[in-house]
């Protein structure tokens, strides 16, 4: 569980409340803001536009108040941005609970990626008296 943890609990949400628009198959995504814009932002509202018929600021001022009625673990609050997107912050405290209480499991770091198929790792063995071009990297 780490930062994705608050992006699986808003896609969640986000689901829920096109359920209740009986709004299906749109693609949105939610990925990490820029600096400034929240901790995650989503560009539902863009998509939402052409199926409702409204502004895409229309749409997630709409949508923010329909999140924060949901139930928020990890998110502390949702703004609408001018432009249409959706802005998420972070509740850190909580979110910052849940890292460190998953790191003390004992399967904190451990991957099953792999399992049971050879993983080949390759490095460099460049002659340390020669200079790092492009043709060691082949």
């Amino acid at each position: 569980m780490t930062f994705k943890s608050i992006i699986d609990e808003i896609e969640n949400n986000l689901h829920k409340i096109l359920d209740m628009l009986d709004v299906s198959d749109i693609p949105f995504t939610v990925e990490p803001a820029k600096p400034g814009f929240g901790d995650v932002s989503s560009n539902i509202a863009f998509l939402l536009a052409k199926h409702m018929k409204k502004s895409p600021q229309d749409i997630s001022i709409t949508l923010s108040e329909k999140y924060s009625q949901l139930n928020n673990t990890l998110v502390s609050k949702v703004e609408s941005h001018p432009s249409g997107y959706l802005n998420f912050f972070a509740d850190w405290a909580k979110l910052n609970q849940l890292i460190l209480s998953e790191s003390n499991l004992e399967e904190f770091g451990s991957v099953d990626l792999g399992e049971n198929s050879t993983i080949v790792v390759e490095h460099t063995s460049v002659n340390p008296n020669k200079a790092l071009h492009i043709g060691h990297v082949r």
